[in-house]
């Protein structure tokens, strides 16, 4: 690990003078698509739900795949320091980092508006009051990832940190609906730059590592 050390607000970024692989634009191999196409037949075909906690939450898969990366993070209060190799620009961390912030803000944003099926919205009620409640009294627990979404999200509230219990599959989800919007909006525009220049990595990512953090045996149980 080199020397170099870049300091980030944790929010969103907008991006314009970057070099973006446009491999992904976070559209899913077949190999991800199985995945989704598993996970609904499985809340609506056999009638189950995912375990919440997921083994792999998103804040979890975020983390790991910054590891693969050669890059350290260390928070001080809402501020990120990255420290990284010689091996990516400072430009790339930059661009990563940003992206995972705003995959973290349009997942908890979205996920109870646009990513649920009907048979999981009791559970997600359920979980939201619980997390809320976790927030109010300050109550984290000492094993819990540091959060790389912002304080404050695009549309003004509080997040509540449903990437601390999500796992994959809801993800796959978000990249999904991600993809349908990326059709629709300009190549340049600023934060949809920033996600197209990390999906491609974090997508091959996803799609190396499917095995060890998707399965419909340990992943789910019944409906009640």
């Amino acid at each position: 690990m080199g020397a170099i050390r870049e300091q980030l607000p944790n929010g969103l970024a907008i991006l314009s003078d970057l070099d973006v692989n446009k491999k992904h634009y976070a559209k899913l191999p077949k190999s991800l698509r199985d995945i989704l196409t598993k996970d609904q037949d499985a809340v609506l075909q056999r009638r189950l739900l995912a375990k919440l906690p997921a083994v792999y939450p998103i804040d979890t898969l975020l983390h790991e795949f910054l590891s693969t990366l050669d890059m350290e993070l260390e928070w001080d209060g809402d501020k990120l320091t990255v420290s990284h190799g010689d091996d990516i620009s400072s430009s790339r961390v930059t661009a990563i980092i940003r992206s995972c912030q705003m995959i973290t803000d349009y997942f908890n944003m979205i996920l109870g508006k646009l990513l649920l099926y009907q048979p999981e919205r009791d559970q997600y009620q359920s979980e939201l009051l619980r997390l809320r409640l976790t927030n109010l009294n300050g109550d984290e627990g000492p094993t819990r990832q540091p959060y790389l979404g912002s304080s404050l999200l695009p549309d003004d509230s509080v997040p509540v940190r449903l990437t601390s219990i999500y796992g994959l599959p809801h993800l796959l989800r978000l990249f999904d609906c991600l993809a349908a919007k990326f059709e629709n909006l300009p190549p340049d525009s600023g934060n949809i730059l920033a996600l197209k220049i990390m999906s491609s990595d974090f997508v091959g990512f996803l799609e190396e590592n499917r095995e060890k953090y998707f399965s419909v045996r340990r992943d789910y149980e019944a409906q009640e």
